[in-house]
Parts: C-alpha cells; structure tokens; sequence
C-alpha cells in the first residue's frame, strides 16, 4: 500500500486570540509535479518562462516549440502525452523518459496541429500530473464553444 499525504491546515485558536496555521508535510502531489517550464518558439525567435502555475500559450498552426521543464522531486518514469493532438518529439502523442536528477529538467518538442482550437501536454510521473495548455488560431469569444475538431485516424 502506497503512502499518499497532501497539504492540510490545521487552524489552532489559543487563549489570548491569535489564530496560528499549521501545515503537514507535502507530499509530491501537492507540490505538483512541474516546478518552472521554459518556453522557447524558434519561429519568433523568444522564449517564456512560466512557473508552476497554469497559463495558455497561444500558438501558430503547425508551430514547433521546445520545452525544458524543471520537475520537483518523484518517482518512476515521467510521461508526456498530447491526447488532443499534436506531436511530442516529432512522433505522435506521447514519450517517456527517464526521471532526471533532483532540480534538473526534461527536455522535448512539441508541435500543434493545423487545425484551430485547444492542445494540451500531459506530463506526468507517478500520481503527479501537469496539464499545459496551448491555443492555436484566434480563440473564441468567453462562453462560446471552440471550433469544431476533425481528427484522422
């Protein structure tokens, strides 16, 4: 059986009405499996540095981007995946490599389809997993469906 623990705050009132927070232990999945992601678009010649928080990163149909990302500490194999298209290190949808060393980064490509509407990358390793978003085309109006998608198989 596999230990899982997560972020919990305790909140203790003492006497004189202070409040004081206190924290477990965090676990891998708490902290997330992604640290810091390095965005570098060859085709504009820039790069973006996220943290680990979500952001969407708009791109042009058919662009190839390159990713470094900074993992916190795991264990097993990491995954990347792109279950709604695209492709990862020039072959379809998926790789595996295996973990770096504490602080270190992966490294892999990642090209959008054509076709306009949502991409997302999987990067996972054990229970942890990071979902990066990316956009391709002009999105649509906030509440508005996205473009119809027609996948070949």
């Amino acid at each position: 059986m596999k230990k899982r623990y997560y972020i919990l705050p305790v909140v203790v009132a003492i006497a004189g009405g202070t409040v004081a927070v206190l924290q477990t232990e965090r676990s891998p999945q708490a902290l997330g499996i992604v640290s810091e992601t390095r965005v570098t678009r060859p085709n504009h010649g820039s790069a973006q540095t996220l943290g680990s928080l979500d952001e969407r990163i708009g791109l042009d149909p058919g662009e190839a981007i390159a990713l470094d990302v900074k993992l916190n500490p795991g264990t097993g194999k990491v995954r990347v995946t792109a279950p709604n298209g695209g492709l990862v290190n020039r072959a379809r949808g998926h790789a595996e490599f295996d973990p770096p060393g504490a602080g270190q980064s992966i490294h892999f490509e990642f090209a959008a389809g054509v076709s306009p509407g949502r991409y997302t990358l999987e990067v996972a390793q054990g229970l942890a997993t990071k979902t990066m978003e990316f956009w391709v085309g002009p999105e649509p109006p906030l509440g508005q469906p996205g473009p119809e998608r027609i996948f070949k198989h």
